[in-house]
């Protein structure tokens, strides 16, 4: 059997990460399949990998804050907003919509990129923090928990995604659990 270089498209590349060219016997050790629009990725340098993983950390320090915050400020806010009945919603607004979306992202993520569908989980996100802030009502507040939730989830899922991405199988554990420290110490 003749070992030929295969190379992936850098289309089917959801990281926008440079692709590698491989052998078959490559191929079969990272599992990769033609029909299927999976890449082997160049590892980064050094700088790159600080970067990237310091931005992760700092976007799932925020979806912890968030979380957790209004905890603190549920009886001011309701008394302000004058509806004490729907205090209730404010957190698990945020929480349902994460669960709810959370999956979804991964899937976004293997169609348009980790980087694309990054940017947008963290754009719904402030989107939906920023309505919060500017909410006049507690219906409002609920609806920007509830969009800040959606962006929560996509930002859950994909700093997990690109982990994954970015690490060796050997090192991810330790790294995702450096996530969970910060998601920990943010709660």
């Amino acid at each position: 059997m003749q070992k030929q270089k295969k190379s992936i498209p850098n289309n089917s590349n959801p990281t926008g990460f440079q692709v590698a060219a491989v052998t078959d016997a490559e191929v079969v050790k990272f599992g990769v399949e033609e029909n299927n629009a999976t890449f082997v990725k160049v590892p980064l340098n050094r700088i790159e990998f600080v970067l990237v993983y310091f931005g992760l950390l700092l976007a799932i320090l925020l979806f912890g804050l968030d979380q957790t915050i209004v905890a603190t400020a549920l009886k001011a806010v309701a008394d302000d907003l004058g509806r004490q009945d729907l205090i209730s919603w404010i957190g698990s607004a945020f929480l349902l919509a994460a669960a709810l979306f959370s999956t979804l992202y991964g899937k976004f993520a293997d169609i348009f990129g980790r980087k694309w569908v990054m940017v947008s989980a963290n754009f719904i996100f402030e989107l939906g923090s920023l309505i919060c802030g500017s909410a006049t009502n507690m219906p409002m507040l609920i609806v920007g928990r509830a969009i800040a939730g959606i962006g929560g989830g996509g930002i859950f899922s994909l700093v997990l995604i690109i982990v994954s991405d970015i690490v060796s199988i050997r090192d991810r554990g330790k790294y995702q659990g450096i996530f969970g420290a910060v998601v920990g110490l943010s709660s």
